[in-house]
């Protein structure tokens, strides 16, 4: 077992050793559970489509939605598989939540929403900064 594997289910990551790399898998996981799935679930209840993709951008670009998970997309998800599932629980909830009001473009309507962000960032920008068409 590599020095920052822990035995056992992925669950037991939070509770065992304490490592640095452990810690890192339970503020995914917690940003997922408190952030990610409750932002997503309100979005899914959005049948219209413009109200949706609004509250996408406003959940994903202002609200705290999309960091922590771009940031274990970028840093850890290459070396740890089970942060990588972690990674793609997200982005699969979001493009759930997308499917109800924008069908099979759902997909591609988050990887816009995440791609935003990411280019936001890498602005040093705000969303107020920006200018959308």
């Amino acid at each position: 077992m590599a020095p920052h594997q822990v035995s056992g289910s992925p669950s037991d990551r939070c509770t065992s050793t304490g490592h640095r790399c452990d810690r890192r898998y339970c503020a995914s996981r917690n940003h997922l559970d408190h952030e990610i799935h409750p932002t997503t679930a309100a979005i899914a209840t959005l049948g219209d489509p413009t109200r949706a993709l609004t509250a996408a951008v406003a959940s994903y670009d202002n609200g705290p939605a999309a960091g922590l998970l771009l940031l274990a997309a970028a840093e850890r998800a290459p070396h740890d598989p089970e942060v990588a599932a972690l990674v793609a629980e997200g982005i699969k909830a979001l493009e759930d939540a997308l499917r109800p009001s924008h069908g099979d473009a759902a997909p591609q309507l988050a990887s816009t929403v995440l791609g935003t962000r990411l280019r936001l960032r890498a602005q040093r920008t705000t969303p107020k900064e920006q200018t959308w068409p």
